[in-house]
């Protein structure tokens, strides 16, 4: 994977971000969902709040990863475009997002990029 260009890190990190997506394409789906996205009418102030809150609440947290992997959050991306458009049209629950959460292990091991259905925040 291409790592993340010092431009898209500086961008989210003025943004606010405390933890950019150490990938190019990671911190893509950040910035078109802030830039561009049509997710549920936000407009891009309200967008880039949503993002920091969301960073806020999972970066750094402990979860349990399909009810029974121990790991830690260490970045969120934004879900691609395809899949935002399918949640939007399928009317989700209150718990679709269009994020998604980079999560280690607490044996180090990558458990991959996950949805919050898939997750249960252990530590607030």
């Amino acid at each position: 994977m291409a790592k993340a260009t010092s431009r898209q890190i500086d961008t989210l990190k003025k943004f606010g971000f405390a933890a950019p997506p150490p990938t190019k394409a990671g911190c893509s789906t950040l910035l078109n969902f802030i830039i561009s996205s049509k997710w549920r009418g936000m407009d891009q102030t309200f967008r880039i709040r949503y993002a920091l809150a969301t960073e806020k609440k999972w970066l750094d947290k402990h979860v349990l990863v399909d009810g029974s992997k121990h790991g830690t959050v260490d970045y969120i991306i934004c879900a691609p475009k395809y899949e935002l458009l399918h949640t939007i049209q399928e009317g989700r629950d209150e718990r679709s997002s269009p994020f998604r959460f980079h999560v280690i292990g607490d044996d180090g091991k990558r458990l991959g990029i996950r949805s919050v259905v898939s997750l249960t925040l252990i530590e607030e």
